[in-house]
């Protein structure tokens, strides 16, 4: 048992660290030695250096092969690990197969067949490790030798990697002695991959290589468990975590007895908070064939009620039913004129003990419009005829064909919510059926614009009276798609949309049932975008919960899947309530039981039955726990009673409903935690591009013109008040054109249009000449062949042969059944496997359908056919064929031995073609054309001459299409010009082109060939360095002069070796005949030639013999000489203008700067005339030791003089009742008079001088204007006095002067003027001169 983990271990090993080193063999085996001695110890183990395995040899020295393990090569090639790579046959009775040492190749095939050579053997495969893109690259495991055997698996995502696991037992049993595993994967992401190991006989064993999980005895291939561990593979303990101390453990039922208020198998959940248990697991009985997924059902009467499902290949029954309180399940025999096919991906529901299903995909593929009745009585199908509805005017009217939608039960109105179509995609409708008028109808409903969706949940709440939906698969453009989290509200009475906060859980095929006020959903397929899925998973357990009273999601606790007796991880399962109370009514329980989960997929089907039981609100004593606990329904606090009671009705008073926080927990460990982006309303207002969805969401949004924000418009848009309803939103923002991605869909709007760009738009936006009748293009779905598919935005699938959108892979194919798929024309095959005569023989390898039958030639020519590896198959794709090989001539996953494909013989011994191939063929195998022909040689096809017109000796090989040589001819033969690029058609004597090496026949008398037209007097330069242009070996150019007067000049310069040739038509002559180009220059006189006239010379340059790259310049023009006088007369005449232009605008810019000085100058007079009138009180007095002017004598200064003497400023200081007055005179020529003292004077005089230095005048008065940046200063000044000491008798001596000054660089200063020691600040710069006014 410890062997196996061994192996295991050094895979991994060697996988993901890549230790490549000779000696980690040697201890490999030592320790395989050492682990092995113990247990039997007759053995011993040596290891072989030449075939790098370990051998068990007995004691008679023989190899034992049941002991014969392959062990990982420590060299880089992985020899012995079976890699991807081909078919590999795989019959060693223990061993292993990995995708490679790294991660795996893209675009990759490869297929490994274990056989065992023992009839009716068991063969297991257990998977170490595997983790590949989800949903795209997928593992496909048969039981049987083909692609056409049953399927046991479809492995795709993140399954088991370090400790996460999908499943307790990875392990697949098949008894079928063999099983066929095939990978794909396309070219987008490529990850890690997957180890598995396969034993034959063998017991089944656990990830860690232990058989019977180490609990048990293998017996056979049934595993004894030991006592306490039951199970397949003993996997089960039988009292989990020793009932994790809460019960104790009873051998004599095999589980763990409880303690009262616990319950799980492990005793581990609090039965009063909700609680998971298994209450049904397949037992491994085939003949029920339960195991399905994307079923529906409803529980009516205490009993499951399951129609559909997909069972992958499998054939299941329609209808079966399981007892909730007998805990059984039983087929439903039905009955009726007509019964329904098997399908999924359809709905159903329960009205007055008569199930309803609609739509779905059927076993052929196509998506169904039926509904369809079963009475649960008389178990009698009836198929639902819908009654005419005269009232519609919708160009979608019901009942329109659809899968993976939903439908909810309101009153007697099945309401279908979405879904996919082939024909329209995902579509946005909502659709209603009246049950007792039958009557079908397209709903025209308002509010938010929803987005419709495939794969989503909807549920209808009784409290809140709306329709709730969830979640989805959805298109994003014509070409891309993804998950979203977005929840939506839908109100029957009212038929409004509203969006609701996300839950920022992506997800689809999940679940979802309201439960008393709480939706509560489960599992789904988790895995967005590769590039954007942050590692989500593809097969999901989650357990979230969405609060209608409280806006708010919560994820809730889930518990281990040891606790529950099941793996938990799924998607496609199918959940419906069940009560033990009276319904509401609308016919739904309105405070459940608990929830039922059946079956679903995680690699394979699911069988299983899950039940959540939901907990009790009264056993939760305090607020906090109320409000935050969330026991599968919705709590309330009753303030009045202090105690926690459901939520029974949303407007019924004295009630706390919700926690002050989302994230407030309690102390109970079980309490929900807050999830999604109901706090941060910002970012979900911002992400709402469309005016009527921003004005109908619960998280207070407002429409801002062009964009949404949260409360309020922000200030800096465009449209700063917000608008207040939807009538004032634009017709362009209020329409779904937008999120119509499709042609067909688009076209069932009348305001819609369909563009070339793939958009649709609306007509407010784009002015469009629309028909009435608009035409589109075949859709995917109608296409019937991978050529006309992949010319459109198509996708095809080529096992499936269908043609689908490229936006709808997953609703199209959600459990990777298309084992193979390509949207490239080149890339198509012909799936007519009777036909495929020209694959070969190696090309089969790589497609694990197909199987070569040889001819017996031995040659290398057969058939490929449909098979495995027993031989071909009869029916493929539903359709019979008679295909018979005999057994000795069919390979699978080997080749002939000789492989000349029929036009050679190999030389004998050895596997190598004789040389030369016959046919025109060459190649190593013979299996392309010779240089000059094209065709597909393999298996005996043949090869046929290039037609390339002339223009070319050399064609696509496989498809004939020439390579011209001649640059301007075009066409899969060279038999066009390219006119779009001005390549015109002319004709070429063979004479003149008989040295181009062109390929033309000698019994050829004319040439067809194309021209580029030189226009006169313009350079041209043509670069033939493009990739298409490698085999241009040619270029044609010609002219016609059109001046009759001028004579041509013609210039062709070329930057690598060629050939030049030059002729006219009219003499029929070479100007120039095999000229190396290089640089060449010629003037052709206009006496020589006919220029402009009815007989008009036309020259013809040919430039041929070159090789890509290579740059050729050429030119003809027509110029006059140039006249001196002229041109000194003009160049005169433009230059004086030009002078008088600039003196002219000279004269106008001094006239402007006038009016604009003037401008100001009276707009300065405004402000200072606009000023308030005020008065200031100034007390003069004369500070102490401030020094008098002396007299100054009349005989210095005259009258004139005196009074020309400057003016005094009085300054006021602020804050202070002190004045100063500082005199300066413009009689500065003055000289004081002699004096004996004269030295004392002066330093008195000097001293004074710099003590008014000091004193600075300030204002008494600063008056700012209206606009605060301009003011009116004011300051007195001290009129001169003349000759006189004092201010004459009757005069003040003092004014007032105004100025304009601008504000800011004036502060007035704190201090006394007398006290400061800083010298104080200037004035500000005055705007104009000041004016004086006398003082009355």
């Amino acid at each position: 048992m410890e062997l196996q983990s061994s192996f295991i271990s050094a895979v991994e090993f060697y996988k993901y660290r890549r230790k490549h080193s000779i000696a980690a063999l040697y201890l490999v085996c030592l320790g395989l030695l050492i682990a092995t001695q113990t247990s039997k110890a007759e053995e011993v183990y040596q290891c072989d250096n030449h075939t790098q395995t370990c051998i068990s040899e007995s004691e008679f020295g023989e190899q034992n092969d049941q002991q014969l393990f392959n062990i990982p090569s420590p060299l880089p090639t992985w020899a012995e690990i079976p890699q991807c790579r081909g078919k590999i046959l795989l019959n060693r009775p223990f061993g292993f197969l990995s995708d490679g040492p790294s991660n795996y190749s893209l675009d990759t095939k490869c297929a490994w067949i274990v056989q065992s050579s023992v009839p009716n053997a068991t063969i297991s495969l257990q998977l170490i490790e595997f983790a590949t893109e989800c949903s795209w690259d997928h593992l496909y495991v048969y039981d049987g030798d083909s692609v056409f055997s049953s399927l046991l698996a479809v492995y795709s995502g993140l399954t088991i990697y370090g400790n996460y696991k999908v499943e307790e037992l990875n392990q697949i049993t098949s008894t079928s002695n063999t099983i066929l595993l095939y990978f794909y994967s396309d070219l987008a992401y490529n990850m890690s991959g997957f180890n598995i190991s396969y034993s034959i006989n063998s017991c089944p064993f656990n990830e860690e290589g232990k058989r019977c999980s180490g609990h048990g005895v293998c017996i056979g291939t049934t595993c004894t468990c030991d006592a306490d561990f039951y199970g397949h593979s003993c996997q089960y303990a039988v009292c989990p975590n020793n009932c994790s101390k809460h019960g104790v453990c009873n051998m004599e039922t095999h589980s763990c007895v409880c303690d009262e208020g616990w319950s799980g198998l492990d005793c581990n959940q609090t039965r009063d908070r909700g609680f998971w248990t298994s209450v049904w697991e397949f037992n491994g009985t085939r003949d029920e064939r339960l195991a399905r997924t994307q079923s529906s059902g409803s529980v009516w009467k205490g009993i499951l009620w399951v129609v559909g499902g997909h069972g992958l290949d499998l054939k299941l029954p329609l209808t079966m039913a399981f007892n909730i309180s007998g805990n059984d399940w039983s087929r439903v025999e039905t009955n009726g004129l007509f019964i329904p096919t098997l399908r999924h991906g359809h709905s159903t529901l329960i009205h007055e003990g008569v199930l309803y299903m609609y739509g779905g995909v059927t076993h052929d593929g196509s998506v169904s419009s039926q509904l369809w009745s079963l009475d649960l009585s008389t178990k009698e199908w009836i198929l639902v005829a819908p009654s005419k509805n005269k009232e519609c005017h919708h160009r979608l009217c019901g009942p329109v064909a659809t899968t993976g939608h939903t439908a909810v039960l309101v009153k007697d109105k099945m309401y279908v919510i979405f879904g996919y179509n082939p024909i329209y995609g995902y579509l946005n409708i909502l659709q209603e059926y009246s049950i007792d008028s039958r009557q079908w109808n397209v709903v025209s409903s308002s509010g938010a614009l929803v987005q419709g969706s495939y794969g989503h949940s909807s549920v209808w709440d009784p409290l809140t009276k709306r329709i709730y939906v969830y979640g989805g698969y959805q298109s994003e453009s014509s070409s891309a798609y993804g998950l979203t989290d977005a929840l939506h509200s839908y109100d029957p009475a009212l038929r409004v949309w509203r969006v609701h906060p996300s839950s920022g859980s992506y997800r689809y095929l999940h679940s979802a049932i309201m439960s008393g006020g709480l939706m509560l959903v489960y599992g789904g397929n988790t895995h967005n975008e590769t590039a954007i899925s942050n590692g989500a998973k593809c097969y999901s357990s989650d357990f979230i919960a969405y609060d209608t009273v409280c806006d708010t999601w919560f994820k809730l606790n889930q518990p281990a899947a040891t606790s529950v007796g099941g793996d938990l991880s799924r998607y496609g399962h199918l959940a419906a309530s069940f009560d033990l109370n009276d319904s509401d009514e609308y016919h739904q329980p309105l405070l459940p039981y608990g929830m039922l989960i059946f079956g679903g997929f995680d690699g394979r089907l699911k069988s299983d039955v899950l039940v959540y039981i939901v907990g009790i609100c009264t056993s939760l004593a305090t607020k906090e726990q109320c409000l935050t606990a969330m026991p599968g329904v919705k709590c309330v606090w009753n303030k009045a009673a202090k105690k926690c009671e459901p939520l029974a009705s949303v407007s019924k008073e004295g009630y706390e409903k919700c926690p002050e926080s989302p994230n407030s927990q309690t102390e109970w460990s079980s309490s929900a935690s807050a999830i999604g982006y109901a706090i941060n309303s910002t970012l979900q207002c911002g992400s709402i591009s469309s005016c009527p969805t921003c004005l109908h969401t619960t998280f207070n949004c407002v429409w801002c013109g062009h964009n949404c924000q949260y409360a309020k418009c922000k200030e800096g848009l465009t449209h700063t008040k917000a608008i207040p309803s939807l009538e004032h939103c634009q017709v362009a923002d209020a329409n779904s054109c937008r999120l119509l991605h499709s042609c067909s869909a688009c076209h069932t709007e009348p305001h819609c249009h369909w563009e070339p760009d793939a958009r649709c738009y609306s007509y407010v936006r784009k002015k469009v000449d629309v028909k009435e009748d608009q035409v589109c293009d075949a859709a995917c779905s109608l296409r019937t062949n991978c050529r006309n598919c992949t010319q459109g935005p198509c996708l095809w699938c080529s096992n499936q042969n269908r043609c689908v959108d490229k936006n709808a892979y997953i609703p199209s194919f959600p459990y990777g059944l298309c084992t193979e798929w390509t949207t490239h024309e080149n890339k198509c095959r012909d799936l007519d496997f009777p036909q495929l005569e020209d694959g070969g023989s190696s090309g089969q390898r790589n497609d694990p359908a197909c199987g070569w039958c040889d001819d017996g030639s031995n040659r290398g020519t057969g058939t490929c056919m449909p098979g495995g590896f027993s031989g071909p198959v009869t029916n493929v794709l539903n359709f019979r064929t008679e295909l018979v090989c005999p057994s000795q001539q069919w390979f699978f996953t080997s080749c002939p031995p000789c492989q000349c494909n029929g036009h050679s013989t190999c030389i004998e011994g050895t596997q190598k073609c004789n040389q030369p191939c016959l046919h025109l063929t060459e190649g190593p195998h013979c299996e392309t054309c010779t240089s000059g022909y094209f065709g597909n040689p393999v298996n005996g096809g043949t090869c046929s001459p290039c037609q390339c017109s002339g223009h070319g000796t050399q064609c696509h090989p496989l498809t004939g299409r020439c390579f011209c040589t001649t640059k301007g001819v075009v066409g899969d033969h060279c038999e066009r010009c390219d006119l779009a690029n001005h390549y015109s058609p002319g004709l070429l004597t063979v004479s003149s082109h008989a040295n181009t090496n062109s390929g033309v026949p000698a019994n050829w008398t004319v040439l067809p060939t194309c021209y580029y037209d030189l226009q006169l007097d313009f350079q041209f330069t043509f670069n033939l360095s493009k990739k298409e242009d490698r085999h241009i070996k040619q270029i044609n150019f010609r002219n016609v002069p059109l001046k009759p007067d001028l004579d041509l000049e013609f210039s062709v310069q070329c930057s690598t070796l060629a050939k030049l040739n030059i002729s006219v038509r009219s003499a029929k002559v070479y100007i120039l005949f095999n000229y190396n180009c290089t640089t060449f220059k010629s003037r052709f006189q206009r006496n020589e030639y006919h220029f402009g006239s009815e007989e008009n010379t036309t020259f013809y340059v040919y430039v041929y013999d070159f090789r890509s790259p290579i740059q050729i310049t050429v030119s003809f023009s027509q110029h006059p000489k140039l006249e001196l006088q002229q041109f000194f007369i003009t160049f005169s005449a433009c230059f004086i203008s030009l002078l008088m232009m600039a003196a002219i605008l000279w004269k106008i810019k001094q006239k402007y700067d006038m009016y604009r000085r003037r401008q100001r100058l009276f707009v300065e007079m405004e402000q200072m005339a606009s000023r308030p009138f005020s008065h200031v009180l100034v007390e003069l007095q004369v500070p102490p030791n401030f020094p008098r002017r002396a007299p100054v004598p009349n005989n210095r200064c005259t009258s004139v003089e005196s009074r020309s003497q400057g003016v005094t400023v009085v300054g006021t200081q602020s804050g202070s009742m002190n004045q100063h007055i500082i005199e300066t005179s413009l009689c500065n020529n003055v000289t004081p008079a002699p004096s004996s003292s004269s030295s004392h004077s002066s330093a008195v005089t000097s001293n004074a001088v710099r003590r008014r230095r000091r004193f600075r005048p300030s204002p008494i008065a600063l008056e700012p204007c209206v606009d605060q940046k301009a003011a009116v200063l004011s300051l007195l000044i001290r009129l001169p006095n003349g000759t006189l000491p004092y201010t004459p008798p009757g005069q003040s001596g003092l004014a007032i002067a105004s100025t304009l000054v601008s504000l800011g660089s004036y502060s007035s200063r704190k201090n006394n003027i007398s006290e400061s020691r800083e010298m104080p600040r200037s004035l500000p710069k005055a705007k104009t001169p000041p004016t004086l006014s006398q003082l009355a």
